[in-house]
């Protein structure tokens, strides 16, 4: 059977005829590969499967300084690549890969965390006093850099302040302050 150019074009626009070996099939309008065959040029360059793909971004673009290509851009659990797909012939223009960071989980849950009461009494018997004789202005769970933490804040009855910054999960007491309140200090005259 002999084909005629007309009959060839017809079936390659059909899609009946693709390429054959190392080359991507072709695009409905026989000159680009389509974009799913771009994508698995760029899998197969990364050495990764579909399954493995957690984001994915795809466009093209007929006005690129490497002529027709196929941006693509997908993450998978370790790197994020970008490459540069050549729309005619599917061969990789560039790549970009990057190693994610990892980020570990955090094994401290809420459970672990001792109590605001706790918390509390551990800055009461550091500073030597018992929760009848201090009015307290702060108690706060906060998180700095990964880190649970309470800060306390309470005035004694002489108006001294004692402010406590304790690990939320150990007890331990990462750092205080106490400061002397003098009611006088606002009468203050520097003249001599």
């Amino acid at each position: 059977m002999k084909l005629t150019r007309k009959s060839f074009a017809l079936l390659a626009l059909s899609g009946l005829i693709f390429a054959s070996g190392a080359k991507p099939a072709l695009a409905a309008d026989a000159s680009l590969i389509t974009e799913s065959a771009a994508q698995e040029a760029a899998f197969t360059n990364a050495g990764v499967t579909k399954s493995q793909v957690i984001i994915l971004k795809v466009e093209y673009d007929a006005d690129d300084d490497n002529g027709e290509i196929y941006d693509i851009e997908f993450k998978t659990a370790t790197h994020k690549y970008s490459y540069e797909i050549d729309a005619n012939d599917g061969s990789v223009v560039e790549v970009e890969k990057k190693k994610l960071k990892a980020y570990k989980k955090t094994t401290t849950s809420k459970t672990a965390r001792i109590s605001k009461a706790a918390a509390k009494n551990i800055a009461l018997k550091h500073a030597g006093f018992s929760s009848n004789d201090v009015t307290f202005t702060e108690v706060k769970l906060d998180k700095d850099d990964g880190v649970y933490t309470y800060d306390i804040t309470f005035v004694s009855e002489d108006n001294t302040e004692y402010d406590y910054e304790i690990n939320a999960v150990s007890g331990k007491i990462i750092n205080f302050s106490i400061d002397y309140y003098d009611d006088d200090d606002d009468d203050y005259d520097d003249e001599d």
